[in-house]
């Protein structure tokens, strides 16, 4: 009998040891077809009233490569974004409208696998944004938000920008006070992307999976 569970056990660890410990994008060094971009809901995303938050561990491998994070579409209007300029800054923009918040990032935070913590929430009442940057937050508002907003959520190239930083992302967590959706980003391989669940949710183009 151990001879028989033995194999099972070994694939087991096999497929533990093998999932990607997050999502590294393919950059502006990259021509703009093969740069990655990860749609969090590839369809149906979820629509929040009132309030809700994106939650995730980045890592900004260089100061190299200016580009954008990941931008969320309210509607076919108003678009927003968080972008680096690749000066060591976090920039939080009303596409193609204004940036409304610039945000320095300490040296200790830069640099390949330096993971840090960002969460943005939405207040869509009170039309303003707070984004925690490792317990530090800045605000900005006026942001012309509705009431209702969907999910539509993508990091790296999406469909207004082609600049990609070269970064990593996993652990991403977007939700309210009802419900969240959790992606650890530690697939196997693959361009569909699950939630904690097992659920799919989203895909991403030309992923590079880190071990």
């Amino acid at each position: 009998m151990l001879l028989r569970i033995r194999p099972l056990i070994s694939l087991l660890l096999l497929s533990l040891t093998t999932r990607s410990q997050g999502l590294l994008f393919k950059s502006t060094d990259s021509l703009p077809s093969q740069r990655t971009s990860l749609r969090v809901f590839d369809t149906n995303p979820p629509v929040f009233h009132d309030n809700f938050y994106i939650e995730f561990d980045l890592s900004l491998w260089d100061n190299a490569n200016l580009g954008y994070v990941l931008d969320v579409a309210a509607d076919k209007d108003n678009s927003y974004s968080l972008s680096t300029n690749g000066a060591g800054t976090l920039n939080f923009n009303i596409d193609h409208q204004s940036n409304k918040l610039v945000i320095p990032l300490q040296p200790a935070l830069l640099g390949k696998k330096a993971w840090f913590k960002i969460r943005i929430d939405f207040d869509l009442k009170a039309d303003n944004v707070a984004i925690d940057i490792n317990n530090t937050v800045y605000v900005a508002s006026h942001l012309g938000f509705k009431p209702d907003m969907p999910a539509n959520v993508v990091f790296g190239k999406n469909q207004l920008y082609t600049e990609v930083p070269n970064m990593a992302i996993k652990n991403v967590a977007i939700g309210d006070d009802s419900k969240e959706y959790f992606f650890p980003l530690n697939e196997p391989g693959g361009t569909i992307v699950h939630d904690s669940t097992g659920t799919a949710r989203g895909t991403v183009e030309h992923p590079v999976w880190l071990n």
